[in-house]
């Protein structure tokens, strides 16, 4: 299965792995009760807006499919005084909050930091991933 491929992709290059359901939302979750509410009715391990669209789409056509999620906050975090009433994220009015709210400094800085590491992890996860499935090691994406 493309589970079992990528579970031995990410561990042969030793990029942290956690396997279970993701819940698909259409409007992020962006408080920790919502999180926690999500997470209680539903048994997901994650949070995802955009899995579901494509993964339906391939059940339809028989087509094998695997969502794999770089995650760069926790279900404690809370994220609404920087994305709050966004409908649509655009980096330089998300950034004018961020300067405009000294005390989002710390979150923000935070989330940048896990967002380049949870980029970077799932970046070398789905090159290692299909360099399984390809039948060739490959090399690691620099």
């Amino acid at each position: 299965s493309l589970l079992t491929v990528a579970e031995r992709a990410l561990k042969e290059i030793d990029v942290p792995l956690h396997v279970g359901p993701l819940v698909t939302v259409t409007k992020p979750a962006l408080t920790p009760a919502g999180r926690r509410d999500l997470a209680a009715k539903s048994g997901a391990i994650a949070v995802d807006m955009e899995s579901q669209a494509i993964g339906f789409l391939c059940r339809h056509r028989g087509i094998p499919c695997l969502a794999m999620q770089g995650v760069f906050d926790g279900i404690e975090d809370d994220l609404s005084p920087i994305l709050g009433g966004f409908d649509i994220i655009q980096i330089p009015r998300l950034a004018l909050r961020v300067l405009a709210r000294p005390g989002s400094w710390p979150l923000a800085t935070r989330l940048a930091r896990h967002s380049y590491i949870a980029t970077n992890n799932l970046g070398h996860g789905v090159w290692a991933t299909l360099g399984q499935i390809g039948n060739s090691p490959p090399s690691r994406c620099s």
